[in-house]
């Protein structure tokens, strides 16, 4: 009796401890690199004790304690959720997938079936929060029949607690499926069908040393260690403080993992493909949805203080303009406005039109704020209808840099869905395939269509190398920046919209095309024998009737 109180105890105190760490990381900064690393090492090693120690004593525990299963299910769920937060601050996908595991494993049990009949609606609502977290890890490895069968409980979930609990935050609940339903809508905006009639699933994370590069001496080999990806585009798609347009990017400066083909009936060992691991390591990456000025200032300090020798940060952001405001009669720094990482407050939007037109959006970012980040390579990507305040920065170090943005604006039959898609610029920077698609209106191919695309696509990325050899006006940055297999991919990527958009009957005005800074040379976007490609990519996906018959 005495040692069954010892370890009632002890398991309690586990319990105790792994609540105070857990909810501690909270406080943690998310930006940097190390300085949180020994925390949650602590609150790892703390859960998988207390994991370990109820399957161990389970029988006495829940004798002694009435051990419910939705407490064991809550440990786990704890874990999956370290390790995915885990996945976001190292981008190893390893976490990811163990995160997946824990939340399976959950599912496979049944840990929360009887929460809906717990007197008070706390549990349920536990159970609730499960499903989205465990919808959001799923979205992430592609997982697209596991999420369909959860979105599916997750709805009834909700009816069975607005229905038992007689809750006025139903609604709250509501929402959160509209915003899943579409989200999953966007995602699936283009597939591709086997012969059986079902979807293939594609990875769109870049698989190793597929992008050619060109020949020749580039400089200093750069590489790509750190990304701070941004979106604050009003009533685009959303989930869990992930919009579209972030969801799409994060992908692209991800390696596909052999991981993602692997068995997931088990919780996967760190021990597999070790050699992959170093060579294929992610950059670090911070997402941020609507931030604050300050708050991504304190993001991009952390990360250029800390960014390695040779080593290149990526900026991306999505978000909607912050207009030029004249407060002078002559031009001067700050006045071509940029992009507004918050949406603006209410005084912002006054009725006062006097007003608005003397104060500048707090959460504004203006180029000239990346200045002092600057003294180190940077590579940006600007997804707004005010991208253009971009086009010309002061370049003040001679470090490398580039600034790749979206077209002023673009034709209203595209405008109109951006907040229900996404925006394009971002889809071709995403999926090229997907990209030209979209503007040619086609939802669907067949396997043996995409097979066909891929062909070209790999021909296309080998012409854009050999052009690039044969272009010496091609500039430094692009040059230093070409080495590194994420910053090139992004760069053949541009160039392929480019050339794609320039052929398009609906793209006929040049605000229609994407802007690149430095400028990109017209040999590179406007190459005949890239061309030539696009056009026998528009034949084989019978889009002929978008783009002009030219070479």
């Amino acid at each position: 009796m005495a040692n069954e109180n010892k370890i009632v105890e002890e398991f309690t105190a586990l319990l105790d401890k792994s609540k105070q760490l857990f909810n501690g990381m909270r406080e943690l900064p998310q930006f940097g690199h190390y300085h949180w690393q020994n925390y949650f090492a602590k609150t790892f090693d703390v859960y998988t004790k207390l994991w370990k120690f109820q399957q161990k004593h389970r029988q006495i525990l829940d004798n002694k304690l009435s051990l419910k299963r939705w407490q064991i299910g809550e440990i786990a769920s704890k874990i999956g959720q370290l390790y995915y937060h885990y996945y976001l601050r190292t981008s190893d996908v390893t976490y990811l997938l163990e995160s997946y595991s824990f939340y399976r494993a959950i599912h496979g049990r049944a840990y929360y079936n009887k929460a809906v009949k717990e007197e008070k609606p706390d549990i349920m609502i536990k159970k609730l929060r499960y499903y989205a977290r465990f919808i959001v890890v799923c979205l992430l490895l592609r997982k697209t029949d596991t999420l369909s069968d959860l979105v599916t409980e997750l709805s009834r979930c909700v009816d069975e607690y607005v229905e038992h609990y007689e809750v006025k935050e139903g609604g709250e609940w509501q929402i959160v499926l509209k915003e899943i339903h579409s989200f999953l809508a966007a995602d699936g905006l283009f597939q591709i069908i086997k012969d059986d009639g079902a979807t293939l699933m594609i990875q769109n994370r870049l698989k190793s040393q597929t992008i050619p590069i060109a020949s020749g001496s580039f400089g200093t080999k750069l590489k790509l260690t750190d990304v701070i990806i941004v979106g604050n585009c009003t009533k685009q798609v959303k989930f869990s403080e992930l919009t579209i347009d972030m969801y799409r990017m994060l992908q692209v400066v991800e390696y596909v993992s052999s991981k993602f083909e692997s068995t997931t009936n088990e919780i996967m060992t760190k021990n597999d493909t070790k050699a992959e691991e170093k060579q294929n390591k992610n950059p670090h990456k911070c997402l941020l949805y609507r931030p604050t000025f300050f708050q991504l200032y304190a993001f991009l300090s952390s990360t250029f203080k800390e960014l390695p020798s040779n080593s290149i940060a990526l900026i991306y952001i999505s978000a909607d303009g912050s207009p030029k405001v004249n407060l002078s009669e002559r031009d001067g720094y700050y006045d071509a406005g940029g992009v507004s990482t918050l949406n603006k407050n209410n005084s912002t939007n006054s009725p006062s039109k006097t007003r608005a037109s003397q104060v500048r959006d707090s959460n504004c970012l203006h180029p000239e704020d990346l200045i002092p980040f600057s003294r180190k390579p940077m590579f940006i990507i600007i997804e707004s209808d005010n991208g253009i305040a971009f086009s010309n920065f002061p370049q003040l170090f001679g470090q490398p840099l580039v600034c790749l943005m979206s077209p002023v604006t673009i034709p209203a039959t595209f405008s109109e869905k951006s907040h229900l898609y996404g925006n394009f610029f971002t889809m071709f920077l995403h999926c090229p395939l997907m990209g030209f698609c979209y503007i040619c209106e086609i939802s669907e191919i067949q396997h043996n269509t995409w097979e066909e695309c891929e062909t070209i696509f790999q021909d296309i990325w080998q012409t854009i190398a050999t052009n690039i050899e044969n272009c010496p006006t091609l500039g430094f940055s692009f040059r230093q920046f070409i080495h590194d297999e994420f910053l090139r991919l992004l760069i053949y990527r541009y160039i392929f919209c480019y050339c794609t958009l320039s052929l398009h009957k609906l793209f006929k005005n040049t605000n229609y095309y994407p802007i690149c800074y430095p400028k990109m040379p017209a040999k590179l976007t406007e190459a005949v024998n890239l061309k030539s490609l696009v056009l026998k990519l528009a034949k084989v996906l019978n889009a002929g009737q978008y783009i002009y018959q030219e070479t």
